[in-house]
């Protein structure tokens, strides 16, 4: 998953002055500093580093935004560095759908219709469940499908049944109840057999799905003795590489957790 990193001038007055360079290129250095939020250190670890330039403190946001509860991502096409935070007791506003972070990373196209944006919150013995659906298409109206929650190894955790009206093109904000705990979820994937009201899904067999998994696997070079190893996961494991923006490493990851005892 790709990530990022942007400074921000901590100190007495947060502004920027932008001075003329010959060069794009600046001297900074590593500032070993430690982090406290409310009288809680926490250490950064390797993949965040503080840099001291020109007597500033330059500090990893996003590390400031995962122990903050801030959203923040980056907007890729604009350029944009966004950040979410939220009033006391109301949470962030979530970010748009396009943009990359590390709870957007997945997104599925599927007659032009994209999803993203999870938000959960445990409310008494169920979760409520936030995610915004983008629609591309020019009709509004009724889709429905399941939404599928897996935890690290590709293993179920909840299929919940999906049938909302789109009442706009763009971004719609639709809301669900699971009975189950999905604070273990890692993976997520929405399958539509309905859209505009009209069913767009031939029935398949389980043999025809494991089959059509099989070879997209093998289409993305995974070994054959792995793909052998996958059992009764394979169609789920097609499905969370078929819809997540999963890097190399990812897939890889994934490939392995599923098939270890």
């Amino acid at each position: 998953m790709k990530k990022f990193a942007m400074g921000v001038i901590t100190g007495c007055v947060l502004t920027l002055t932008t001075t003329a360079f010959a060069s794009e290129l600046i001297q900074a250095y590593k500032f070993p500093v430690s982090y406290v939020f409310n009288q809680e250190t926490k250490p950064l670890t390797d993949e965040y580093v503080t840099l001291n330039y020109n007597g500033h403190a330059y500090v990893p946001i996003r590390f400031i935004a995962e122990h903050t509860g801030m959203k923040i991502g980056y907007d890729e096409e604009n350029r944009q560095i966004l950040v979410n935070y939220g009033v006391p007791s109301e949470p962030p506003e979530p970010l748009p759908v396009h943009v990359r972070s590390k709870e957007v990373s997945f997104s599925t196209n599927q007659h032009g219709i994209f999803f993203g944006n999870i938000q959960l919150e445990r409310v008494d013995s169920q979760t409520k469940i936030t995610l915004q659906i983008r629609n591309d298409r020019g009709e509004t109206g009724e889709i429905g499908g399941s939404l599928a929650f897996y935890n690290n190894k590709a293993e179920p955790i909840s299929f919940l049944l999906v049938d909302q009206v789109l009442h706009h093109k763009g971004i719609n904000t639709i809301q669900l109840l699971a009975d189950e705990d999905l604070s273990s979820y890692k993976y997520v994937t929405l399958g539509l057999g309905k859209v505009d009201g009209h069913m767009i899904r031939t029935t398949y067999t389980e043999a025809d799905l494991i089959k059509g998994s099989i070879e997209y696997l093998k289409k993305l070079n995974i070994p054959q003795e792995h793909i052998d190893r996958l059992g009764d996961k394979t169609t789920a494991i097609g499905k969370i590489i078929g819809q997540m923006d999963l890097s190399k490493q990812e897939i890889d990851e994934l490939i392995l957790a599923a098939i270890s005892q």
